[in-house]
């Protein structure tokens, strides 16, 4: 029996073994002799995707005017753990510019069309004939990006309302949106960055088509790029596609919880940012533009041609010059960040797709272009912008002390995304180091938690019954498993709990279902045992509330104190500092509309810090400040 007991582990480490070196054989055959470059790129981008909490993404990368590398990574449905595969769409955004800019210089050579006209002389509606197409495809009309033309009309919105979404695309009713939204400056003046200038672009050339081929912006992309391109998925994102494999958007609320973005209309402005396609049509896109396929070569070099005060030429960002030179464009919009960055002298790209608004696509495609050999301008650094809107009623207090560990932290995750979260990242070498449960307004069981890296080995203990619990943890700690993190909650209308446990020498107490005095008296007998609490948690019954503990092998001095009022608690706070004790554990809870803390002090250490009620974007912003200089996060409250 005992032999029989490990077969079902040894079968699944023998097909491992098995498909791993399938798996390896076909990189060899991908990569040939540098295969290792496959693995540095899936390390360097897996490390980002953690970094930056990514929940979905996939990334392209072209040599030699082939694709060499197409994968994707994460989620494009969270909420089912739907993976990111080859076949996932994903919105362009702006990326979506340079078609327009191709389009209007495939036209210009085929005599159709002019780049310094006036766009009047084809949409004698646009009232203002000082703007040239070429202007449009720069940035230099004198339209204005979201911000200004919500300034300068703000009527743009409502009529936005108007526009037949249900519809395909209408060239000029994308411009009724905005036709008579006043310019802020004299077309040619200087750079502004603008998508409604693409979208007028892309009326003209629709105009244009139908006047000249008969065919219309959308027949032009479909002609003289979709087709000859090879880019069999690329589509207008119509909201009512119902395209299975278009991957979910997700944002950041004013929590900084990761919420899922709804379906919206954004075919209105396909011209300027409505397109959608697999990674591997981006990389398809890529390599044609390094072939220079569509255009001549002159008009691929003004094409490409920077503006003094710009780093973009038309429909292109650009930067560079020689075999230096570096095209391509970013993209962001609702349920989606992009990036395609190119080197076209030296026949290496590189396409990212994003399906998490707060991430940075450049950051990604700049590492993964540095394992190709290419040194970035700049080494950046993730900085995530908190959506500083709409804030909840949370308040957050974390604990720092001297630590250099590399942290990450998870909060709001469901139980699904939390477990396959704490799998993903120990493949990573960031162990689960604490965790905690909450129910957010829905009634939903939501998880924030703290990753550790260079820490022991952990794993996670989850949704048991008390029973049920203390049976595997004792198993666990029988092969030096012990545990260092406790969660209990009520789920499907009975109690249940959850803990970390870590490959440790410090074999743990598990101290459960004591009322406050039971508890109180117990935490006195065990540290006259040399026995400190580690980590504690509260909860009510129904009708009393009960009190629950690890406690491992200590010396240090050690103090508990609970169900203080706030004032009361940081007034026993500044007491204990004085002691030498420093706070290490926290809890907070609520009972007859007031509030009571609780926590446990140890010995001090050279550097500690507490960030109290605060929301979390300025928690995050303060306890990155706080890392710097040389503390980690011990323990965090959502209260």
């Amino acid at each position: 029996m005992h032999y029989l007991h490990y077969f079902p582990k040894i079968a699944f480490l023998i097909c491992w073994i098995v498909l791993s070196s399938l798996q390896s054989h076909a990189q060899l055959r991908l990569f040939g002799r540098d295969s290792s470059l496959f693995y540095r790129l899936d390390t360097v981008i897996e490390q980002q995707r953690s970094e930056q909490e990514i929940i979905g993404m996939a990334v392209t990368v072209v040599k030699d005017e082939k694709i060499i590398y197409n994968k994707g990574f994460g989620y494009s449905d969270w909420e089912n753990l739907k993976p990111v595969t080859s076949e996932s769409v994903f919105r362009w955004a702006s990326m979506s510019k340079s078609l327009t800019a191709l389009l209007a210089f495939k036209l210009q050579e085929e005599k159709l069309v002019d780049l310094e006209s006036s766009v009047s002389t084809y949409l004698p509606e646009y009232p203002y004939p000082m703007v040239k197409l070429k202007y449009l495809l720069q940035n230099r009309s004198g339209l204005g990006h979201y911000t200004e033309m919500t300034r300068l009309y703000p009527d743009w919105s409502k009529r936005l309302l108007n526009y037949p979404s249900r519809d395909t695309f209408n060239a000029k009713a994308t411009v009724d949106i905005f036709r008579e939204a006043p310019l802020d400056f004299q077309p040619g003046e200087r750079f502004l960055y603008s998508t409604f200038g693409f979208i007028l672009a892309g009326a003209t050339l629709d105009q244009i088509g139908r006047n000249s081929l008969g065919v219309g912006y959308l027949g032009l992309v479909n002609e003289l790029i979709r087709k000859p391109f090879g880019m069999t998925t690329l589509e207008p994102d119509y909201i009512f596609n119902n395209n299975p494999n278009e991957v979910s958007g997700y944002y950041l609320d004013g929590d900084c919880d990761i919420q899922t973005r709804k379906d919206d209309d954004v075919s209105w402005k396909l011209s300027g940012g409505g397109f959608q396609s697999t990674i591997g049509d981006l990389g398809n896109y890529i390599i044609a533009l390094m072939q220079r396929k569509l255009l001549k070569k002159e008009s691929y070099e003004l094409l490409w041609s920077k503006q003094p005060d710009a780093d973009y030429a038309y429909g292109f960002d650009v930067r560079g010059e020689g075999k230096d030179l570096r095209v391509g464009h970013a993209g962001s919009q609702n349920k989606t960040r992009t990036i395609f960055i190119m080197y076209p002298e030296k026949k290496i790209g590189v396409g990212v797709m994003c399906n998490s608004e707060w991430a940075e696509p450049e950051l990604i495609a700049l590492k993964v272009l540095k394992e190709m050999g290419i040194e970035p301008e700049e080494e950046k650094e993730y900085v995530r912008n908190c959506n500083t809107k709409n804030k909840s009623n949370y308040r957050y207090l974390g604990i720092w002390q001297e630590g250099p560990k590399h942290q990450m932290v998870r909060k709001g995750y469901g139980s699904r995304q939390f477990q396959a979260e704490v799998k993903h990242l120990s493949k990573y070498g960031y162990n689960l180091v604490d965790a905690d449960a909450y129910l957010d307004k829905k009634n939903v069981r939501r998880w924030d938690a703290i990753f550790q890296q260079h820490v022991p080995t952990s794993q996670f203990i989850a949704h048991q019954n008390l029973d049920s619990f203390q049976l595997k943890v004792n198993a666990f700690a029988k092969t030096g498993w012990h545990l260092i993190d406790l969660e209990t909650y009520i789920a499907s209308n009975q109690r249940l709990w959850s803990g970390v446990v870590t490959q440790n020498e410090n074999k743990a107490t598990l101290v459960t279902e004591l009322e406050a005095e039971a508890f109180q008296k117990k935490y006195e007998e065990l540290n006259r045992k040399n026995l400190r609490l580690i980590d504690f948690k509260t909860y009510w019954t129904g009708q009393k509330r009960l009190w629950a503990g690890v406690f491992t092998p200590g010396f240090d001095s050690h103090a508990f104190f609970r169900s203080l009022s706030q004032d009361a608690f940081f007034t026993k706070n500044a007491e204990l500092n004085k002691q030498g004790l420093q706070l290490a554990d926290i809890e907070i809870y609520t009972l007859n509309g007031r509030e009571y803390w609780s926590g446990v002090w140890r010995q001090e250490k050279e550097l500690f810090e507490i960030l109290r009620d605060t929301n979390y974007c300025t928690q995050e912003r303060k306890g990155k400040a706080v890392a710097k200089k040389g503390m980690e996060l011990v323990d965090w409250e959502r209260y």
